[in-house]
């Protein structure tokens, strides 16, 4: 019984290990496919590709992606190891170092629209006459909610990333949460460790939430071990 709770116990502690321990990598470019994201911000901004490789949750994939950070920056082409949680780490304009500075609902809304392809059921008709920069509209609007640039800096008051940026402030991601879509930020380091201009990324509603993941493992081989131990009481 003892070598068995043993083996469970060693299962559960490679569990518990993070994202980044499975060395997932990203590497970004330009987002150049034709069409309305094709335009990038001033100040290295996105719209930007992010291709990664890896066992987490994004596995191999190539999304579109913007940065969260403005004070912070990358090189094209090289990769990048990243882990995925709830706010952007030790860097940029507003961010805290301790990681406190959690990705806001309403950029998560924004982004998951971007993502999904919803904004074009509504961005005509809350922006307008900006139609030809949606994706640098999209990245000033995401770095206004996170407080990494000023109204002043995107535009000023009634510019189209503070007419997006209210219009997504407006609105209900926790309806989506419960769905089962995730947003997440992509904390990105280099070979050194050193943090790396964080993005954002995304999951459907059909992969499931890493915390969610393990705990279901966790819970299966703790039932395993109350199994075991009943089987070993039996006379």
């Amino acid at each position: 019984m003892g070598r068995f709770l043993g083996v469970v116990l060693a299962v559960l502690a490679v569990a518990a290990i993070p994202a980044a321990a499975h060395a997932d990598t990203i590497t970004l470019t330009d987002w150049a496919d034709s069409g309305q994201f094709g335009t990038n911000a001033d100040g290295g901004g996105g719209p930007f590709r992010g291709t990664t490789t890896g066992t987490g949750p994004l596995g191999d994939s190539a999304f579109l992606t913007f940065c969260l950070e403005y004070g912070e920056h990358y090189s094209y082409d090289t990769p990048y190891h990243f882990e995925l949680s709830d706010g952007a780490k030790a860097g940029g304009v507003s961010g805290a170092v301790d990681g406190s500075d959690l990705v806001s609902d309403a950029t998560k809304w924004l982004y998951y629209q971007a993502v999904s392809g919803e904004y074009s059921s509504w961005y005509s008709s809350k922006v307008g006459a900006f139609n030809s920069n949606v994706g640098m509209i999209f990245q000033n609007a995401i770095w206004l909610l996170e407080g990494e640039r000023t109204l002043e800096e995107v535009g000023g008051a009634e510019s189209a990333a503070d007419v997006l940026a209210t219009y997504a402030k407006s609105q209900d991601w926790g309806s989506l949460y419960a769905q089962g879509h995730r947003v997440y930020a992509m904390n990105l380091t280099d070979a050194a460790g050193g943090p790396i201009q964080d993005q954002l990324a995304y999951t459907p509603a059909s992969v499931p939430d890493p915390g969610s993941t393990m705990l279901l493992l966790g819970t299966a081989l703790v039932g395993l071990a109350g199994a075991a131990r009943r089987f070993s009481l039996r006379p």
